[in-house]
């Protein structure tokens, strides 16, 4: 315990006050803070877990933020994983003991991404079922909001006059807790946007799709970033939302997608149809999920045009040809002449390589990107056809039944109830 002189001269120890246990203070203010807000909180006392409320006692994924926490060095703080779960850190020097607050969500958590959270804090496979239920009814905060917070309970935490409701709500130790929420924020905003859009544009370029699922950086940056600001700003939040969209969908395509292989045509034509679908948007939330399905779509392409193992340079030029020429592939004639090889080579070489001929290629890549174009454009039907080098819309209409097994009517009508139903 520490000794100090309070106003009157007299020595006071800040410590729990009226003799109390710290174990019991703690668990004390566990459970009023979890009644309070509903976010769950541990309290740690060096390397032991002495209370906690919100999740069952051996559920402990405060326990995977903890180090990165203490490592910041600040006496109360917030830490986001690449998941976006935001956690906060308060060290009480009256009671010697640490609280770690959370997690908490910015756009709340279900299906595949509650997964990849229990996943990342380690949580038991058996045991997901009972915790899944529990994360899902964690109230939604902003980053600020739950800076704030944070910064209130270390107010409370580390209180040891004899007055305190007084002492927590003095102004000036209010304001200093809203300066240190800005400044955070300040920070994650400049230094975190930037690292978090570079990788973001690298993984894209490399065709990096298992490591965007895994989540690198996009929901921190997108949830933390767009939506927690714009959820400062009063009117206009979806505005804003669309904004940093189409700034991160024009960033991801001329700096990721077009310079990882897939032409400079279908970028621009498929940055324009994602802008025009987020335009759609009707929630922050539409938003956030049209740019999570972009990167992973984008990422997807890049990686089939890629120079895969085994695939000869003048086979990966075809393909690339290909791509990038889907309105107006050139005959088997014309791209043998721009790779500089024999069409016997190139069909004997593509055959091989790929297991389909160039013509099932086409056909292929056509079928692929008339998805994507039903998916995320208005574009008519008779315009797709055209854009992809059908003869007619009834040819198009034909060969996509036959290769998908249902009309492309039928196709949009599936995709657009599919995200109707993940919005709800």
């Amino acid at each position: 315990m520490v000794a100090t002189a309070n106003d009157s001269g007299n020595v006071s120890t800040l410590g729990p006050p009226s003799g109390l246990d710290p174990n019991q203070v703690a668990t004390h203010l566990c459970q009023l803070f979890l009644a309070s807000h509903g976010i769950p909180i541990a309290c740690w006392r060096g390397q032991t877990r002495i209370a906690s409320s919100g999740f069952p006692s051996d559920i402990t994924p405060d326990a995977f933020v903890l180090l990165p926490l203490r490592a910041l060095e600040r006496p109360f703080t917030t830490y986001s994983t690449h998941d976006d779960a935001m956690f906060g850190y308060v060290r009480s020097e009256a009671l010697g003991l640490e609280f770690v607050i959370g997690p908490t969500f910015p756009l709340g958590r279900q299906g595949l991404v509650l997964e990849h959270f229990m996943n990342l804090v380690g949580i038991p496979v058996t045991r997901r079922e009972e915790v899944a239920p529990l994360l899902a009814r964690i109230p939604r905060y902003n980053f600020i909001r739950f800076s704030a917070l944070v910064g209130f309970f270390h107010l409370l935490a580390n209180n040891t006059s004899e007055d305190p409701i007084t002492d927590i709500t003095d102004l000036d130790a209010v304001n200093d807790v809203h300066r240190e929420a800005s400044r955070q924020q300040d920070s994650f905003s400049i230094e975190q946007s930037m690292l978090v859009r570079n990788d973001i544009t690298r993984l894209v370029r490399e065709g990096a799709v298992d490591e965007i699922w895994s989540g690198l950086g996009t929901q921190t940056y997108h949830d933390n970033l767009v939506n927690e600001l714009s959820a400062t700003m009063g009117n206009g939040n979806l505005r804003m939302a669309k904004d940093e969209f189409i700034v991160d969908a024009t960033e991801t395509f001329l700096h990721g997608a077009i310079p990882g292989g897939i032409g400079t045509k279908l970028g621009l034509q498929m940055l324009s149809a994602y802008v025009a679908k987020c335009e759609e948007a009707n929630s922050e939330v539409e938003v956030v999920t049209l740019l999570n399905a972009m990167l992973m779509d984008v990422a997807t392409i890049v990686n089939s045009v890629r120079t895969p193992s085994g695939i000869s340079p003048e086979v990966h030029e075809c393909i690339k040809i290909v791509v990038n020429n889907l309105a107006n592939v050139p005959t088997i004639e014309e791209l043998a002449h721009r790779i500089g090889c024999s069409t016997s080579f190139l069909t004997k070489h593509f055959k091989e390589e790929t297991g389909l001929t160039i013509n099932q290629y086409v056909r292929y890549r056509r079928m692929d990107e008339a998805k994507r174009l039903l998916h995320y454009t208005k574009y008519s039907l008779s315009e797709i056809s055209a854009l992809l080098g059908f003869s007619s819309q009834p040819y198009f209409a034909n060969t996509f039944k036959r290769e998908c097994g249902i009309t492309p009517k039928q196709y949009r009508l599936a995709v657009r109830d599919t995200d109707e139903d993940e919005d709800i």
